[in-house]
């Protein structure tokens, strides 16, 4: 069954809804058989060759060598599976019947594949994907088909960007939106999309991950790319051009010349961001003088001499400058130093004056970085959700 992907037609990644409903495997006898079940211990992940792609994550441990040479996959292979595939390092022993009944794609294969014409170990057909999919896809497909989720956990501890990026590849190649929904909420779960998890999460996401989403998220989780990007431009100019270190992987993330300059120009705009919205109570005052504020104040012209003697100052020690976060609010220090000078009715104007400014600043986020607004991004990901169903 060697080069069985090969030579398959095009019309086999994709079924028809009446060739699914014509099929005799029905979803709830799929997982009727789970072999090995008493395997409930934790599985190292697959290491990469030099042949693989760069998606691949540094070894664990090492897997016990099968009498050809070749490394057993330390999870997927089974002494009563009845199919096997090669990849450049690792041989996964497998179940077909757990293949076709979780697969439309593995359903066809063995529709159309002749065993009989094929390689054979142990009497059971060997379907080399070397050049094909890496050790690391195959793992991923394969906790997903076996429902492993012990196995997937591992896989996700390990990278968890990179079981993204399988998901995705997996689920628009071999017509699994399953697959993709899965990828996408793994996505959002990292990278906020709306203000109430905004400021607090942000903080917590490394610049090699927003490095890393940016691609994947480009082409199929627009949503998320704000916050990718903005997370991206907190970098220096140096790890921008050059690249940020994953320390816990070893390797470089660098940005494409396109997205350098994305990121940027969202840098360029994070200073005027936090100035004109985020606290753009102080520009208010800066604007309209002692009529600021609105409401009575039997204390008007000492309130906004006080505000505009704390915007000289904040701005001239960088706090409203590009390195800085739109997002942060006026620490604890900060605010008793601003508020000290001001009454009951403009101190808690002021305070509700940063809180709409941050619904501002987030709003504007999209545009700093050329996605225009929340509405086009969402409709974005809409089109893109509406093509990994179809």
């Amino acid at each position: 069954m060697s080069g069985t992907f090969d030579r398959l037609p095009r019309r086999s990644l994709k079924r028809s809804r009446n060739d699914e409903e014509e099929s005799t495997p029905q979803s709830t006898s799929r997982h009727s058989k789970k072999p090995c079940n008493h395997l409930n211990m934790e599985y190292p992940t697959p290491g990469p060759s030099e042949d693989e792609d760069a998606y691949n994550p540094r070894p664990t441990c090492k897997a016990a060598e099968s009498p050809s040479g070749d490394m057993q996959h330390p999870r997927f292979y089974f002494e009563d599976g009845d199919v096997t595939f090669t990849t450049s390092s690792y041989r996964f022993k497998v179940h077909t019947f757990l293949l076709i009944g979780n697969s439309p794609f593995f359903e066809d294969m063995f529709e159309i594949a002749n065993p009989d014409n094929s390689e054979r170990t142990d009497e059971n057909p060997v379907i080399n994907l070397d050049g094909i999919e890496t050790a690391w896809n195959m793992s991923v497909w394969l906790a997903k088909i076996y429902d492993d989720q012990g196995y997937f956990q591992t896989l996700l501890d390990d990278s968890t960007l990179q079981v993204v990026d399988a998901l995705y590849h997996l689920g628009n190649k071999y017509t699994h939106p399953e697959y993709c929904a899965h990828a996408k909420l793994l996505l959002t779960s990292i990278f906020p999309t709306d203000l109430s998890t905004w400021s607090q999460s942000l903080s917590s996401i490394p610049l090699c991950t927003a490095f890393e989403a940016i691609p994947l998220a480009k082409h199929n989780c627009p949503i998320v790319l704000p916050a990718a990007f903005y997370v991206a431009s907190s970098a220096s100019l140096d790890d921008i051009i050059q690249g940020t270190t994953d320390f816990s992987n070893k390797r470089t993330l660098t940005l494409n010349p396109e997205d350098q300059v994305t990121v940027l120009r969202g840098k360029l705009r994070r200073g005027q961001i936090r100035r004109n919205h985020t606290f753009s109570v102080f520009q208010d005052v800066l604007q309209r003088g002692e009529s600021w504020p609105d409401h009575k104040c039997s204390h008007k012209r000492a309130c906004s001499e006080w505000l505009r003697t704390v915007y000289g100052r904040l701005d001239g020690c960088g706090f409203f400058g590009n390195d800085q976060d739109c997002f942060e609010p006026l620490n604890k220090t900060l605010w008793d130093y601003t508020s000290k000078g001001l009454c009951t009715i403009c101190r808690n104007q002021v305070k509700d004056g940063i809180w709409v400014g941050q619904q501002e600043a987030c709003a504007a986020v999209p545009d700093m970085f050329g996605l225009h607004s929340w509405l086009d991004v969402k409709l974005e990901q809409m089109a893109v959700d509406e093509f990994q169903t179809e």
